[in-house]
């Protein structure tokens, strides 16, 4: 007996990627619950492209070089890949930051966060309104990252 194809079921899967590292971060995210809603579907595109008179368009900018919305989803996309950071918090629970080293996984995300920053930036031709979103993200990490291990030392942002 013959193996079943699954190969039209697949594509209809993973319509939008085009690797299986994309494949595998959907599967991941279903597992996760999360579910993918079509464009056409989407309230939130429609009544952002309502409001703004678009019908789906890229928006660009008044000389029509930069494609704001590819620098927004790189942006985007940045922050997604990149949070949230890690903290190790027994280690930060018995040690004072500025007094002791930062874990060695601490330290290869932030540079692993600053490449692929590099990198995103260098993807759409670096422009400097990208690098600007990227430094924003980037700076949030830095937020998030310092609440979640002023949490592991038992303080709140509050109370600093």
């Amino acid at each position: 007996m013959g193996g079943l194809d699954f190969s039209a079921l697949d594509r209809l899967a993973y319509r939008g990627c085009s690797t299986a590292e994309e494949q595998a971060q959907k599967d991941a995210l279903i597992e996760r619950g999360f579910a993918f809603v079509e464009e056409k579907d989407n309230p939130f595109l429609q009544a952002s492209d309502a409001a703004s008179g678009s019908k789906g368009e890229a928006l660009e900018s008044a000389s029509g070089a930069r494609d704001y919305r590819m620098f927004y989803r790189a942006a985007f996309d940045y922050h997604k890949r990149n949070t949230p950071p890690p903290v190790d918090r027994a280690y930060w629970s018995k040690h004072t930051v500025g007094e002791a080293d930062v874990p060695e996984a601490e330290l290869r995300y932030w540079m692993e966060a600053a490449e692929d920053a590099s990198k995103t930036s260098a993807r759409c031709g670096n422009d400097p309104f990208l690098s600007d979103l990227l430094s924003a993200v980037y700076a949030e990490l830095e937020r998030e990252y310092k609440k979640l291990r002023e949490a592991a030392q038992g303080r709140t942002p509050d109370a600093l």
